[in-house]
């Protein structure tokens, strides 16, 4: 068997070495294309999506309300102390179907929230389906923008992610947090980033299976 690793490091190494590149899965223009007009801010599409994933809309749970404002406002976040990611006071974005499954790398948002919003909020993911995990907290939200960069190198292989949004520990339920649009981005509140999951080539896996059957010959021989 110590006679063959040599030839199967040497596939493995290439089969590593097939390329990938971070960029854009998912991102959402956070402006309320209504709030000049004093309207309360839409469910809103993805603006930037890549091609084999089917994304979600910018939305909210129903007990979160809409709110007046010129970015993805809302209101009616939750009193308590504690989050909860089973309540529905939440905010979600992500994608329900993929052709190509990812390795997620990060995501970048901003936020803010009023003098009476909530002063404390938790992001969560479920991958693929399965319960809501805390990925992000903050336990003391700044009233001016906040911007943060969440690790997701943890998660691979993703086929479908959804991302939640819990406000809560606000001080009324008028109190209001909205995604705000990253200047240096455009218009773009929410940033999901990913790589495609290593699949080897045709000639890796031809490589593997010869380096296996080498192996085997060379043992024989001995």
């Amino acid at each position: 068997m110590l006679k063959i690793f040599p030839l199967f490091a040497v596939a493995l190494l290439i089969v590593g070495g097939v390329a990938r590149a971070d960029f854009v899965l998912l991102g959402y223009d956070t402006t309320n294309p209504n709030g000049e007009n004093g309207a309360p801010s839409p469910d809103l599409p993805a603006a930037d999506v890549a091609g084999f994933i089917t994304p979600l809309l910018l939305s909210r749970g129903a007990g979160v309300n809409p709110n007046q404002g010129i970015a993805f406002n809302s209101n009616n976040w939750s009193l308590a102390s504690s989050a909860d990611l089973s309540s529905d006071k939440y905010i979600q974005w992500g994608w329900s179907a993929s052709t190509q499954n990812v390795d997620l790398t990060n995501m970048t948002l901003q936020y803010d929230v009023s003098d009476k919003g909530p002063d404390q909020l938790v992001i969560a993911i479920s991958v693929d389906g399965g319960s809501f995990s805390t990925i992000f907290t903050d336990t003391a939200v700044d009233p001016s923008d906040e911007t943060h960069t969440i690790d997701l190198s943890a998660f691979t292989n993703v086929e479908t992610a959804t991302f939640r949004l819990f406000g809560f520990d606000a001080d009324d339920p008028g109190g209001t947090l909205d995604i705000e649009e990253i200047v240096e981005d455009g218009a773009r509140g929410i940033f999901v980033r990913g790589d495609l999951s290593a699949v080897p080539e045709p000639s890796c896996l031809g490589l593997l299976g010869f380096a296996a059957l080498t192996g085997c010959l060379r043992r024989r021989r001995d």
